[in-house]
């Protein structure tokens, strides 16, 4: 990391203006990667890199005015920069610009608008936004109850490695919502969830092991699941555990 820190200085002694090169050096000191870790620094590059329309710099100055790290909080100046970012095309800052519409932070409150981002970004590939419409298509929470769409946002998210979203459409093939019941493709997608942590994933793979759902019964293996998922207190793993 220190070699490319010193290759990110030396494009800025070739071009004071490359953006890309002082984004990453902010990257570097957000990371703490080669260089000590600090915010104030981060930002003060990304504050830099920003003007000069580097849209990767403008959502993460955005994150720092919203949150207060390494600036002061400042909830317009979020707004102002997360929306030339969402404006050329960056999903997460799509996501947050749809987050900051929702609570009215830095911008009038606005459930269209926001939904309007939200949807942008999980078309742009943001997990949280996928994840963020799947719930609410499945509780109709602002939009229409429906669970054909919270399967398939949950899938996106599923398919892109998100292990809550994994776990969340096993069930959805488990029980059959939105999606056909499908034993095997809840095992499927439990157990990717469970390899990524998710402690009801955990229970769910379990479950399809010790009764051969979607899977060969495996005893053994589903007793190591539930553990874990006992352990995690998850209810489900408690109740398989006895």
């Amino acid at each position: 990391y220190k070699k490319a820190l010193n290759s990110f200085r030396e494009a800025l002694r070739k071009d004071p203006s490359d953006a890309e090169a002082m984004t990453r050096i902010g990257d570097l000191h957000a990371s703490g990667l080669g260089v000590p870790r600090s915010d104030k620094e981060a930002a003060r590059w990304y504050a830099k890199a920003a003007p000069l329309g580097n849209a990767a710099a403008r959502f993460a100055l955005a994150a720092r005015f919203a949150s207060g790290r390494g600036v002061g909080e400042d909830p317009a100046a979020a707004a102002k920069w997360c929306r030339l970012a969402a404006d050329q095309g960056h999903p997460a800052a799509q996501s947050l610009l749809g987050f900051l519409y929702e609570q009215g932070r830095g911008v009038p409150r606005d459930e269209a608008e926001s939904l309007a981002w939200y949807r942008k970004a999980a078309g742009g590939g943001d997990v949280a936004a996928q994840k963020l419409l799947a719930w609410r298509h499945l509780e109709g929470n602002g939009v229409p109850k429906d669970p054909a769409a919270a399967a398939m946002w949950y899938g996106k998210a599923a398919e892109a490695g998100e292990p809550d979203a994994q776990s969340r459409l096993a069930g959805m093939y488990r029980d059959g919502i939105g999606v056909p019941k499908d034993p095997t493709e809840a095992a499927k997608w439990f157990r990717k969830g469970a390899e990524g942590g998710n402690a009801e994933a955990f229970a769910g793979y379990g479950r399809s092991l010790l009764y051969g759902r979607g899977v060969p019964q495996n005893v053994p293996a589903a007793a190591e699941w539930i553990r874990k998922a006992a352990e995690r207190s998850v209810p489900e793993g408690i109740f398989l555990r006895g």
